[in-house]
């Protein structure tokens, strides 16, 4: 089910444009099964942003074979109504007819410049269960701490310390256990950072065992061709063991970038079991092939298990999308209206005699009176399935039976007109 439609689900809002009078919002979607679809299934995602109390809430609401489940989010912003700053989870209670805590979250920040992420959960409206992180950075160095609650108290958990150097990057990450018994931290594990330049050159990683023992090794280093090798190493026997190569090879004039990986067979001394990587780009960039193969020592050949070969019109739109893997072929064709928008998708397989056939589809209606990038989606909840220069408002999904397509799914938008958020 699904198969075209791929969700932008977002767990978290962070940075966001403020409303100005005359934007539009997206006000609810929804979802669900069609026909003789199983199971059947359906959903509706609404949100309504208050200007004055700066509060974005969204009430999500399930039907389904299981039963019904719904469940609602208040988002608190910042003054200017931009940042998140905090947000309450509840879930509606069916037989008491009323809505209860389910979850608890917000970003504080200390006189003293840390940053405090606390999240708590749990049911009945008894927030039980959390986890506490404090962030604080000091010249070139950061203090990350992280707490459980248990039986009603922030309890340490773990501690990680990162240094940077005078150019900004890592030098060290270092992981720290609490010590209930000693009421302190104590070393768990380490990385370490190396550079040439500005260039990232090698690391290493530590396990705390009494003292710090060596656990694994990365090396980097680029050839005069232009060429870049990887090579990742385990501690065995007092010494640095090889474990797996990566080569990175660009040639600029086809716009081609192969990475060749290979692991170490210590018993025979060599570099084996390698699979590589081919990437083309077209020369505006976008992706134009790709492909994965691993190489055959009986018949010493390189044999491809995925292919993927994409298609562009002459305004950039991708109009196919063909694909081979594990032997399996499939494509799907994209088609426009003339303002750009997708209004249809199919996926194509072939039959016995290798002549292709629509298998699946799906339509696409656009809104002509609104402009996508004129919509705030400020929740996140568009659960967007196609490109355009129009604001979506359905999308159906249709499935070969038989002889004829049979609608399986539709997926809607609404919108509105928003509340500005400053006067």
């Amino acid at each position: 089910m699904r198969f075209f439609w791929k969700a932008a689900a977002m767990a978290a809002i962070w940075a966001l444009p403020l409303a100005a009078s005359g934007e539009i919002c997206l006000k609810k979607t929804s979802y669900k099964t069609e026909g003789n679809a199983v199971p059947h299934y359906k959903y509706e995602t609404s949100q309504a942003y208050d200007a004055k109390a700066r509060a974005l809430e969204k009430i999500y609401d399930e039907i389904s074979d299981e039963g019904r489940r719904r469940t609602k989010s208040i988002v608190k912003f910042d003054e200017r109504g931009e940042r998140e700053i905090g947000s309450t989870e509840y879930e509606w209670d069916f037989r008491a007819g009323k809505w209860r805590k389910a979850g608890f979250s917000k970003t504080e920040r200390t006189k003293d410049g840390a940053f405090v992420f606390i999240d708590t959960r749990g049911q009945n409206g008894k927030l039980n269960q959390g986890q506490k992180t404090v962030e604080k950075r000091t010249g070139a160095t950061e203090i990350s701490q992280n707490f459980t609650l248990k039986n009603g108290k922030w309890t340490p958990t773990y501690l990680i310390k990162r240094l940077y150097d005078e150019n900004h990057k890592t030098t060290l990450v270092a992981t720290f256990e609490w010590s209930a018994k000693a009421k302190k931290w104590t070393p768990y594990e380490k990385s370490i950072y190396h550079y040439s330049g500005d260039v990232y050159a090698s690391s290493e990683g530590y396990k705390w065992q009494g003292k710090w023992v060596p656990q694994t090794k990365h090396a980097a280093f680029t050839a005069a061709n232009g060429a870049r090798t990887e090579i990742n190493f385990t501690w065995k026997e007092d010494a640095w063991r090889p474990q797996e190569r990566t080569v990175q090879r660009t040639q600029p004039e086809f716009r081609r970038f192969t990475d060749f990986r290979c692991s170490w067979d210590a018993a025979k001394s060599e570099w084996n079991g390698c699979y590589k990587n081919v990437r083309e780009e077209t020369e505006q960039g976008r992706p134009k092939y790709s492909a994965s193969s691993f190489w055959r020592e009986e018949s010493q050949r390189w044999e491809i298990v995925f292919e993927n070969e994409l298609s562009y019109d002459a305004r950039g739109n991708l109009i196919k999308n063909r694909e081979m893997s594990d032997g399996e072929r499939r494509e799907y064709v994209y088609t426009y209206d003339e303002a750009g928008n997708n209004v249809s998708s199919a996926l194509r397989e072939p039959d016995e005699s290798g002549k292709w056939h629509e298998t699946q589809k799906t339509v696409n209606v656009f809104e002509r009176e609104i402009l996508a990038r004129d919509v705030i989606d400020r929740g996140f909840i568009g659960d967007y399935v196609a490109a355009g220069e129009n604001a979506i408002k359905s999308s159906k999904q249709y499935f070969l039976d038989g002889d004829e397509f049979k609608l399986n799914e539709t997926l809607e938008w609404f919108y509105e007109k928003c509340e500005p958020s400053r006067e």
